[in-house]
């Protein structure tokens, strides 16, 4: 028999007492660990139905064992047996995500485990329908606990999930909803109705790209029915952070910050931050201490303020902290393994003014977001003090043995990029055993694409308000945007790729001083204007700096790899998904579609809005421009959504854009056209062209704009713009003035789509 777990905080018996204290967030760890069933509280079940949201849960035939007390409350049940999970969510959106991955849009799974956390009506709805008594209960069931808790740990020691954590501390049902259950022990799945976030309904699966450690990742996740809190205890104002950094590269901080407590705060607040930074001590404004909890190896911070804090001015805390860890040497490199959790954070889209201050060994090199308002060196110590100039969402440095160049131009702000020469050095006698030869002055070249494609984005999209842009090399192979501070790879910094691609990867980060810095996305789901705007701004770069053949040839790759992703002779495998799932594209299943989609979909999407915008004959794409710069003009300094992009691209255009969000932001899929062409000469020695052009994607119809490119004998080319509805279209390109040798479906890559020509 399987086995069912329900881990409740009851409505009925589930108020925490006022006399009672509240449990703190490692008395929570530790009870739950020991967390065994009740053999007096067992009951026979046949039937019960359990309803949450668009699940189902049929608990066909089986036993029920009621779990010991919690914190003087009966908080988990037992149920091992045979039962069904149903599942079809009522979200379009994901029911098309559920259909992509498993085939169905409804989902039925059978289940001998499972395994329940709530903070609802749950225990109502059992002891209501179920008669408990002494019973025995099977082995496996406190045996196979253990797997319970190694997926909400997540891999982390000592660390449970802030919902969970918050519903156990909170005095009121919270509505939290957890399930974990399995036909098969080791092939579990996950239900959650997590009543601290928007998307609270959220259904998962065993993340299978390891076995030696228990993550999940989402199937599904919307709203419920019910509207969520945010879970948010604060709103973070200001940072005040004092480092420390030895030359072992240790090193410590002081974090001052100030928040503003909101309404449904608990008493104990969480913070994320790096794992492997230990936290000494925190405290108030008045130096007195707070109790706090950071489990081994946590991401999470638990800091437990007073009962009944003053509402009326902000809560400032002080956090002493530490690492060995979080810096460490890459060759003759320095990693900071961490650029956005090295310092304590609550929400990361908290918009927060920072001052830093940095103590250094005075041999290396320092420079982090904001402004430089002091530097000093005394004795052997490097002392320098940033401020930001107003609120911005996170901050980093970078440490080395920097080189320092400045590029000045009118009407830009400066721009300074570091190097550091002897990591190049000995890195360029590495590559040369493999006979990679390392470029000359790469200082110069990083600089020249910097301050090119600011230029050009400025003139593009409007001025920014940064004073300078610092522009540091990072030992990793990624890039990373900050406002006015960007980091590259030491890559890009070693030698320049001929074809474009360092051009496109240095003018990427600093389109994010527009997209995704002056101009946010509002939510994950739209996350794709940002990587996805910045990376079409590093094509448009890349076509005023090589001309439009490269641009086209860089998009016509970027179509090969969406469109062949995962395909092979034997197998289609599974398709990309939709730019709307945001960073839920990864997955174990198609490993690096975050980038495939957000970024190079995205950026093609954008492309396919410039084609759409584009006099078709001359080729002016003024509309286009102008939507960028209304983009940036309307939304800099506040967060744009999918829905208000659509609204401002009709408002450019003058026409309806839901076809087009419908298809290409929303879906996922890419159409296919079988298309087949013949001419006929006309009496009076003109000519008209015939097309018949069939769509192959089946159940989905397209409608797309395609451009439609004609060479004539006498040297002349005649460009149209035909719309391709569902199913088979036929029409003709009438009255040419010579006759065609040439026929371009699909000119300028006006369509991410698949073009077969066969014969008429």
């Amino acid at each position: 028999m399987g086995t069912l777990l329900l881990f409740c905080l009851p409505l009925a018996i589930g108020a925490q007492p006022a006399s009672e204290p509240i449990p703190s967030p490692p008395e929570i760890y530790r009870h739950l660990l020991a967390l065994k069933p009740d053999p007096d509280r067992v009951a026979r079940v046949d039937g019960l139905v359990l309803v949450r949201e668009d699940a189902r849960f049929q608990l066909q035939e089986g036993y029920l064992a009621l779990g010991r007390p919690l914190f003087g409350r009966v908080q988990a049940a037992f149920f091992w047996g045979s039962g069904r999970f149903t599942f079809s969510p009522r979200d379009t959106l994901e029911k098309a995500n559920l259909q992509r991955l498993f085939g169905t849009d409804t989902l039925r799974l059978p289940f001998r485990q499972l395994y329940l956390f709530f903070d609802d009506t749950t225990l109502q709805e059992l002891t209501s329908q179920l008669r408990f008594s002494g019973g025995k209960v099977a082995s496996s069931v406190t045996a196979d606990l253990k797997y319970v808790f190694k997926y909400l740990e997540s891999s982390q020691r000592e660390h449970l999930p802030v919902a969970f954590v918050r519903s156990l501390l909170d005095s009121t049902a919270s509505g939290l909803f957890y399930a974990h259950f399995s036909d098969v022990v080791f092939e579990p799945y996950f239900f959650e109705i997590n009543p601290y976030s928007e998307e609270s309904v959220r259904f998962y699966r065993r993340d299978l790209s390891t076995s030696v450690r228990y993550l999940k990742e989402i199937v599904c996740q919307y709203p419920a029915g019910k509207r969520a809190g945010s879970g948010a205890d604060l709103d973070v104002l200001n940072y005040h952070i004092a480092v420390q950094i030895d030359p072992g590269l240790n090193f410590s901080a002081r974090v001052q910050l100030c928040a503003r407590l909101l309404p449904e705060s608990e008493r104990w607040i969480y913070f994320w931050l790096q794992p492997d930074i230990e936290v000494e001590a925190v405290s108030d404004s008045t130096g007195r201490p707070w109790p706090f909890w950071k489990g081994d190896n946590s991401a999470l911070l638990w800091i437990q303020r007073p009962q009944s804090p003053s509402s009326d001015r902000p809560l400032c805390l002080t956090v002493k902290l530490h690492s060995k860890r979080l810096l460490e040497r890459r060759g003759d490199w320095i990693l900071l393994r961490s650029s956005s959790n090295w310092y304590p954070r609550h929400r990361f889209e908290d918009l927060a003014t920072y001052q830093l201050e940095f103590t250094v060994p005075k041999q290396l090199e320092l420079v982090a977001v904001g402004g430089l308002v002091d530097s000093a060196v005394v004795d052997s110590r490097r002392r320098m003090r940033w401020e930001t100039e107003g609120p911005v969402r996170a901050v980093s440095f970078n440490l080395g043995e920097f080189r320092r160049r400045i590029f000045r131009l009118p009407g830009l702000p400066p721009v300074e990029v570091l190097l550091s020469p002897r990591a190049h050095f000995n890195a360029g006698r590495s590559l040369l055993r493999f006979r990679v030869l390392s470029g000359r002055h790469m200082d110069v070249q990083v600089g020249r694409d910097v301050v090119q494609s600011l230029r050009f984005f400025t003139r593009r999209f409007g001025p920014l308000s940064v004073p300078r842009l610092v522009v540091s090399e990072i030992p990793t192979f990624s890039g990373e945007a900050f406002p006015g501070f960007i980091q590259l790879s030491w890559e890009t910094f070693q030698f320049t790729e001929k074809t474009g691609l360092d051009a496109i990867f240095r003018a990427h980060e600093v389109a994010h001083q527009w997209w995704g810095i002056a101009v946010a996305h509002a939510s994950y789901h739209d996350q794709w204007i940002s990587e996805g705007l910045s990376e079409f701004s590093a094509l448009l770069y890349l076509e005023r700096l090589k001309g439009r053949a490269r641009y086209l040839k860089a998009l016509a790759g970027w179509r090969k790899q969406i469109l062949g992703a995962r395909r092979s002779f034997l197998s289609r495998g599974m398709p990309p998904g939709s730019l709307w799932l945001g960073i839920r594209n990864e997955s174990y299943q198609t490993r690096g579609d975050f980038y495939l989609v957000v970024h190079k979909k995205g950026a093609w999407v954008f492309h396919m809005l410039r084609m759409l915008l584009m006099d078709p004959v001359s080729e002016n794409d003024s509309l286009f421009t102008d939507l960028l710069r209304r983009l940036y003009q309307r939304f800099q300094g506040r967060r744009v959504s999918t829905a208000a992009l659509q609204a401002l691209v009709e408002e450019v255009s003058g026409q309806p854009m839901d076809w087009f969000f419908r298809q290409w932001v929303y879906g996922y899929r890419i159409p296919a056209y079988r298309w087949a062409s013949r001419i006929q000469a006309r009496p009076d020695g003109r000519f008209n062209v015939q097309f018949r052009v069939i769509e192959e994607t089946g159940s989905v119809p397209f409608r797309v704009p395609v451009l439609i490119r004609l060479v004539l004998n006498d040297g002349r080319s005649v460009r149209v713009r035909h719309w391709l509805e569902a199913g088979q279209t036929r029409f003709q390109i009438a009255d040419l003035p010579a006759r065609p040798v040439k026929i371009v479906m699909n000119d300028l890559e006006s369509v991410l789509a698949r073009f077969h020509k066969v014969g008429w």
